[in-house]
């Protein structure tokens, strides 16, 4: 754990990309930063992915280990002034599992990952047709993903729980439509959170609000 007012260990550095819109400690030495890599691919737009990253807090240095791209990527579509990008991810250590590590990410599209291993995303196919991910977190006591995004090109604001069970080939579960949307997504939701049986989510509005909901019994909990 740590406080905002810690003196932090390693001081401004910078991998070398573009940016770096959102992190998520894997474990005490390793980070996983969403990047705008900087290369554009052949549309034109930014690629977007996740570097991992290294710290060393000996030599208090960060070393950029591998990246890993989010194929058909949102890039900065539903970005929020002055910073809410619609990059996140969240990380799994399945304990029961071996130790491994997941990484769920969302950029319009959701993929998860070993972070420590070299193999490409796989692609989560479990989502709605028409989902864009913007946002997401992992309830390791009930074993779900809960993705918050939007649909209908962003009209509509809902989130989505995912069956993790097999961490690489989440099931779905559920999809809950929660706002309907300004123009270009304005309004949208834009962070979730899990523990225990309750989702919260918070949306780009005036109110200062955070919105709770219960997750529904799973049906392999239902037959335990």
């Amino acid at each position: 754990t740590g406080r905002l007012d810690d003196r932090p260990t390693i001081r401004n550095r910078d991998l070398g990309e573009v940016g770096h819109p959102g992190v998520t400690m894997i474990s005490r030495d390793t980070a996983a930063l969403c990047t705008d890599a900087g290369r554009s691919n052949r549309s034109g737009s930014s690629e977007f992915g996740v570097t991992i990253a290294n710290i060393n807090t000996g030599t208090r240095s960060v070393r950029d280990a591998r990246f890993f791209r989010v194929p058909d990527t949102v890039g900065f579509n539903y970005a929020i002034q002055p910073a809410n990008f619609p990059c996140d991810s969240s990380v799994y250590n399945d304990v029961a599992g071996g130790g491994n590590s997941y990484l769920y990410v969302a950029n319009g599209q959701a993929t998860v990952q070993d972070p420590r291993g070299n193999r490409s995303p796989t692609i989560v196919r479990a989502l709605p047709a028409g989902f864009e991910a913007l946002t997401v977190d992992v309830n390791p006591g009930r074993e779900v993903v809960v993705y918050g995004g939007v649909i209908d090109n962003g009209r509509r604001s809902a989130y989505v729980i995912l069956d993790i069970t097999d961490p690489l080939d989440p099931r779905f579960v559920s999809m809950e439509v929660v706002k309907t949307n300004g123009r270009r997504g304005q309004g949208r939701i834009t962070g979730v959170a899990s523990a225990g049986r309750f989702i919260m989510y918070v949306f780009d509005d005036d109110t200062s609000l955070i919105n709770r909901a219960r997750i529904r019994k799973l049906s392999r909990e239902a037959i335990q």
